[in-house]
């Protein structure tokens, strides 16, 4: 269950074969779906970030489930790794207000306490995992 008050949400099946992994609702597509699960709304994410920012109601509620179902692995993950920094990269990460809501989120959660923001925009937003897999290709061919 997640966001306030709390509402169940299904266990998204995942690309790697699992079931719930933070993927399934960690980037536009599963905001996209989490709106679809709550509110039976097929919204691109634009849009349902652009209804937020503007005080909608559903878009609301879905951006407060969605903050708080990637907030919570996140802060395990920071707990665990004793991170300082969690880049974002993908088209959400344009949106700053939502990192905001993360960074707000996530530092709550954590034992380590920070006065900056530790959710941050990654340098390289466009597509990083792309890029990594191409440069690892190419590193496995020089070889």
């Amino acid at each position: 269950a997640a966001g306030n008050p709390p509402v169940a949400i299904p266990a998204y099946a995942c690309g790697c074969g699992q079931k719930g992994c933070v993927d399934t609702v960690g980037g536009a597509r599963g905001l996209e779906r989490l709106h679809k699960t709550l509110h039976d709304l097929d919204l691109v994410s634009e849009e349902i970030i652009a209804q937020w920012r503007h005080g909608e109601e559903k878009a609301t509620r879905t951006i407060d489930v969605y903050v708080d179902l990637v907030a919570s692995p996140l802060a395990l993950t920071i707990n665990i790794t004793g991170a300082t920094i969690v880049p974002v990269g993908g088209g959400l990460s344009n949106v700053e207000p939502l990192l905001a809501e993360l960074d707000h989120a996530v530092r709550a959660r954590i034992l380590r306490k920070f006065d900056r923001p530790l959710v941050v925009r990654s340098e390289c937003r466009i597509e990083p995992g792309l890029i990594g897999a191409a440069l690892l290709g190419l590193k496995a061919e020089a070889a």
